[in-house]
């Protein structure tokens, strides 16, 4: 009967597994005292789990950095996830111009996902988004930008990543319409050899049409 105690506690302790670290971590996160349970460092260390009131609240920790459950690999963490160098690499982007059926005062944003994930257009929620975007340009149909994305070369990229395109008309500073989109996985980039290539892309579920410009380069790592 002694022997059997003593198990059953083992067993709990290890199913609580509270973890000192995850917990101070998620303090400092959410500014709360969080559950003990459930709240820890999952995928080699690259996500954290912070339970409140029995919600989790997921966090991507080191993303692009070396994953710190394992830091004698080349494993990077990306999207919360520890990721084998092989498909990783770098994503340069430069939004050229547009050609548009109705005139508008048109800017271009980008929005770079590290996955594959499909988007709605246009995208409400950005919090997976790197994003970059264009100045206004003058009221045209062919509104021209020649903007390079200057902060997606700052991260490490899986190659099933998705960059997705908007261009929008600018009304006032407190109204803009969503002129068109266009999305592509960097997978399809690059089987169809438009790595670093200038492409045009049609623009869909907007109230104008027509095609935006881009050079979408792709560097492995």
């Amino acid at each position: 009967m002694f022997a059997y105690v003593v198990i059953a506690i083992v067993m709990v302790a290890a199913v609580r597994a509270d973890d000192p670290l995850a917990q101070a971590k998620c303090r400092s996160l959410h500014h709360v005292d969080v559950d003990a349970q459930g709240t820890q460092y999952t995928n080699d260390k690259c996500e954290l789990d912070c339970v409140i009131h029995g919600a989790v609240n997921h966090h991507n920790m080191s993303e692009g950095l070396p994953c710190p459950g394992i830091p004698s690999t080349k494993n990077t963490c990306i999207g919360g996830k520890c990721v084998s160098p092989l498909h990783l690499g770098y994503i340069d982007i430069e939004m050229t111009s547009a050609d548009l059926s109705k005139a508008a005062t048109a800017y271009a944003d980008v929005c770079l996902q590290n996955a594959s994930t499909v988007v709605e257009l246009p995208i409400i929620d950005r919090k997976t988004c790197v994003s970059c975007q264009t100045a206004i340009a003058p009221t045209s149909t062919h509104p021209t930008w020649r903007v390079v994305c200057q902060g997606s070369h700052k991260f490490i990229w899986k190659e099933e990543s998705r960059v997705t395109f908007e261009v929008w008309d600018h009304v006032s500073s407190v109204k803009n319409n969503f002129a068109g989109g266009a999305t592509l996985l960097i997978t399809q980039l690059i089987e169809h050899h438009d790595s670093h290539k200038p492409i045009a892309l049609p623009l869909a579920r907007g109230d104008n049409s027509g095609k935006i410009s881009v050079t979408v380069t792709w560097t492995p790592k």
